[in-house]
């Protein structure tokens, strides 16, 4: 039973949230630096103080969350993209104003407010495109909780992960571009090693489900058994193991209730589908395509913000800032 609860997603869509959060919050801490080091007027304005980059930081992430936390709830695929592309241009616009007017503040000197509406303009040349920007790339980590919402499958959370890899992935890859190289550099191996073991668990958990339900199917996993779905009431609660059309089995888990006196109980768990529509190990090969998709669009979108911040924001190439 241990080792079925491993494959088995408590709350799927809670978890699904939670799991495109903090991905989001990761993608802000490692892009943010490198994408602002191409600007020059963020050079000049953050300057060598580590404590001012890390105040951007806090509101870009804190924003993200605002905007992730918001798309996750939307009622429908549409309705998150209306939040990632609309919200992401008004936050992205809002971070740069209290981003200005924080450093501001921490330095002990100057107009707050007026840093703060100066910042809003500056916003609304950088800021908000750049919200769209994450916007779009949150897209991927926030739209499958929305689709999860009614029934959700077991394996919505692995198949998530392998998106979160993905980008992830993508992402750690700009962690040498950071004004600092050497702490961008184990920013990004960190990011990198999370990414991958996104990939290696998920793609673990998707192989041995598979493989328990072959067992299942021959009769050689212990403890467990499949049977015929009925439609009794204590089925209605059960979520499917698989994101197929038809689940017309039941995984039922059969055990001593009380070994002295002999007692057997027996638990439904999920739903699966019978032989003929049983998702195979060949199956993998699309969630794999799709990975790879989504890590080609991350680098693609990585490398025109690139490109963009350093023709219009004129520094050219990373490097301005110095934390040394």
């Amino acid at each position: 039973m241990a080792r079925l609860a491993w494959l088995l997603s408590a709350r799927p869509v809670h978890t699904v949230r939670r799991l495109g959060l903090v991905a989001m919050a990761g993608v802000a801490i490692v892009c943010t630096p490198a994408l602002l080091a191409r600007v020059r007027e963020a050079d000049h304005i953050l300057g060598a103080e580590p404590v001012a980059v890390a105040w951007v930081l806090f509101c870009t992430v804190a924003l993200s969350l605002l905007l992730g936390r918001a798309a996750v709830r939307a009622r429908s695929v549409t309705g998150a993209w209306v939040w990632l592309v609309a919200g992401g241009a008004v936050l992205g616009a809002l971070d740069a104003g209290l981003s200005l007017a924080g450093v501001t503040a921490l330095r002990g000197g100057g107009n707050v407010l007026g840093a703060l509406v100066l910042g809003g303009l500056f916003g609304g040349l950088f800021g908000a495109p750049l919200g769209v920007a994450y916007g779009v790339l949150y897209a991927p980590l926030a739209t499958p909780a929305v689709r999860a919402q009614a029934r959700p499958p077991h394996e919505t959370t692995d198949r998530l992960a392998l998106r979160v890899g993905a980008v992830l992935l993508a992402a750690a890859a700009l962690g040498p571009l950071w004004p600092d190289a050497r702490t961008g550099t184990v920013v990004g191996l960190v990011a990198g090693l999370a990414a991958l073991g996104c990939l290696g668990v998920a793609l673990v958990r998707m192989h041995a489900r598979r493989r328990f339900v072959d067992a299942l199917a021959a009769g050689s996993a212990r403890g467990y058994r499949l049977e015929p779905r009925t439609g009794a009431v204590d089925e209605r609660e059960l979520l499917p193991l698989f994101d197929v059309e038809v689940a017309d089995g039941v995984l039922v888990a059969v055990g001593a209730a009380h070994p002295y006196r002999g007692a057997r109980h027996v638990q439904k768990l999920a739903l699966v589908p019978l032989d003929g529509g049983r998702p195979r190990l060949w199956d993998l090969g699309p969630a794999l395509g799709s990975t790879l998709g989504w890590l080609f669009f991350a680098t693609l979108l990585f490398g025109a913000l690139l490109a963009a911040l350093g023709w219009v924001g004129g520094t050219g190439a990373p490097g301005g800032w110095s934390w040394d």
